[in-house]
């Protein structure tokens, strides 16, 4: 659905064979790594350069399918609470557009020291300032680009320009 954040998890992986993994690595998904408990990356978490921001992924209270709760580790809950903030984020601000959010994260996420890396992106997220902050967001500035080309550089399949 157009207008839509999409965020997904960057894998638990750990820091061995990062080849990229989707929907992450898609261009325009928010692209979430987990933390531990201090903040620092879980061992677990994926680390690759499409990492956009990170949130707690350890010990984190989830239902079971069987009733209950039990404690669980992973990049899917760390990503499931990016959503929550997104969500509350959205409330805030209706008229957020997907690029609005991206920024908003990016810019009030708590960089780790030396600024972004492939552990954790640009950081933890800060929920309460992502909220503040999405009341004032700064313009969008994407839309799309129309083909003015002459060239089609793609393999004949009968697909039109």
């Amino acid at each position: 659905v157009a207008g839509v954040p999409v965020l997904a998890s960057a894998g638990n992986s750990g820091d061995g064979l990062n080849s990229t993994s989707y929907p992450a690595g898609y261009a325009g998904v928010i692209s979430v790594a987990a933390t531990q408990q201090n903040g620092t990356r879980a061992e677990f978490s994926t680390v690759h350069t499409y990492n956009d921001v990170a949130a707690p992924g350890v010990a984190i209270n989830s239902a079971t399918n069987t009733g209950g709760y039990k404690e669980v580790n992973g990049t899917s809950p760390a990503c499931a609470l990016a959503a929550g903030v997104v969500a509350l984020m959205k409330a805030k601000n209706p008229k957020l557009t997907p690029a609005q959010v991206n920024d908003v994260l990016i810019a009030t996420a708590q960089r780790p020291a030396g600024g972004g890396s492939a552990l954790l992106g640009y950081g933890p997220i800060n929920a309460n300032a992502a909220v503040d902050a999405s009341a004032s967001p700064p313009k969008d500035k994407t839309a799309p680009a129309a083909y003015d080309g002459k060239e089609y550089l793609g393999t004949p399949d009968g697909t039109p320009k």
